[in-house]
């Protein structure tokens, strides 16, 4: 069996090393971005050394955003000697109908059944998954502007880290709005020819429609030229949150993680601000 896969629970699962499709990853560095900045808060071997586990969050920029993550991050860990570490990523659905990708980022989605919390926390402790990586704005980017840290469209990744007791790595990333052109829809018959369109795009049709109602602009990503700067900063984050605190009752420990998702939210967009405000 191939290193990094498993069953849990009767659903396949699937992780990739981070070195897996380095040579890949590079050729597509050195085609889609000019220069890469990093900021690091600690040495990553304080991210990772002290467990081998980490929740590495990010934020999604444009639509299009995980997929500069996974060329831009990826090899520079190789480099730093994690390679050997296992990786897989909590990812919106729509990603399956996208070629190589899921392969590469360790797509969770198998036999159309998604894992569980509990799937995750076994994975870790069993010693088969060492990084899980999520974007959590979600589909939320489709109504950004590339720059801003959108609302959490789930806390799930915080409750995984909290159980399996995980270190939790904030990443956030500018530059990433290049790759961004904003479109106007603050009229109704724009919102309702982009809930038409979603329609049409399998998974899209989920989409949240009172975030929609709200939005002013959609994102349309694409490979607009080389991305010139892309800065990377990183910093761990301590939760204030325990295990031990999280309820029992689904609506109160909603809440509670719903509080932390947050926090999380707020830490990331000061470090964003504080990167775009460097020359």
């Amino acid at each position: 069996q191939r290193q990094g896969q498993g069953a849990v629970r009767g659903k396949e699962v699937c992780m990739v090393r981070f070195d897996e499709y380095d040579t890949t990853l590079r050729l597509c560095q050195r085609l889609l971005i000019r220069t890469i900045h990093f900021k690091d808060g600690l040495p990553w071997a304080e991210y990772f050394d002290s467990s081998k586990r980490a929740l590495i969050i990010v934020n999604h920029g444009p639509i299009i955003g995980p997929l500069l993550w996974v060329v831009g991050l990826f090899p520079r860990i190789v480099d730093l000697g994690y390679g050997h570490l296992t990786y897989t990523a909590i990812a919106h659905p729509i990603i399956a109908n996208i070629p190589i990708f899921p392969r590469m980022v360790g797509f969770e989605k198998r036999g159309g059944k998604r894992l569980r919390t509990a799937d995750y926390v076994e994975l870790f402790d069993s010693g088969r998954l060492n990084i899980l990586s999520v974007a959590p704005e979600g589909e939320y980017s489709l109504y950004g502007n590339g720059v801003d840290v959108q609302p959490f469209r789930s806390a799930r990744s915080i409750e995984i880290a909290l159980k399996a007791d995980c270190r939790i790595v904030l990443a956030v990333g500018s530059g990433l709005e290049h790759w961004q052109r904003n479109v106007s829809i603050a009229s109704p018959w724009r919102k309702r020819l982009v809930k038409w369109l979603a329609l049409q795009i399998p998974f899209l049709d989920k989409m949240d429609e009172s975030a929609l109602a709200k939005a002013q602009q959609i994102s349309i990503s694409g490979l607009f030229g080389r991305i010139p700067n892309f800065t990377v900063a990183t910093e761990l984050y301590e939760p204030e949150l325990t295990v031990e605190a999280l309820s029992d009752d689904r609506a109160t420990r909603d809440e509670q993680l719903r509080v932390e998702a947050e926090r999380v939210r707020s830490q990331m967009a000061s470090m964003l601000a504080a990167i775009r405000s460097e020359p």
